[in-house]
């Protein structure tokens, strides 16, 4: 399984969609990847021993494990990791729980996607980072601002 998240996130990231083939060249540059977004609309559930409700998937322990590797390893690549769609109570407390709305904060959380992108074009993620690139690339603070607004993976957990 974790792989295959981390295979599907390599693919967004270098493709901006899944149904690519790996052999294809790249289509987004690296420094595109500043902000991520995982909805979790369509979990319904953690533990994988209680009795399910619906056929909606569910997230396990150790998926919350591998999510949080990820969160660290965007953390390291300087992306902001958004989270939408926690709607269930069972889901808030897991999170709660694996320390993910400290790592990140109570701003990268969202009801929905649209709200969440609505963040995002509002504040253009990660300021610090994005002052470091602009400097770096020679831009203004806002011209690089704009540009993030316009980056946002998103990764539906729960799709096939």
């Amino acid at each position: 399984m974790k792989a295959r998240i981390k295979e599907g996130l390599d693919r967004l990231e270098r493709y901006g969609e899944f149904d690519v083939h790996p052999s294809e060249d790249r289509k987004r540059n690296p420094e595109d990847n500043v902000n991520v977004v995982f909805d979790f609309s369509l979990v319904t559930d953690i533990d994988p021993r209680s009795p399910p409700q619906t056929h909606r998937p569910k997230l396990t322990c150790s998926a919350m494990q591998v999510l949080i590797e990820i969160v660290r390893g965007y953390r390291v690549k300087h992306t902001e990791v958004y989270f939408v769609g926690l709607i269930h109570d069972s889901l808030k407390e897991v999170f709660t729980r694996a320390k993910i709305f400290r790592l990140l904060g109570d701003e990268h959380v969202a009801s929905t996607v649209e709200e969440c992108i609505g963040f995002i074009h509002l504040h253009g993620g990660n300021h610090d980072e994005a002052a470091r690139r602009a400097r770096a690339e020679g831009r203004s603070i806002d011209v690089e601002l704009n540009r993030w607004k316009n980056l946002a993976l998103v990764h539906r957990m729960g799709e096939s």
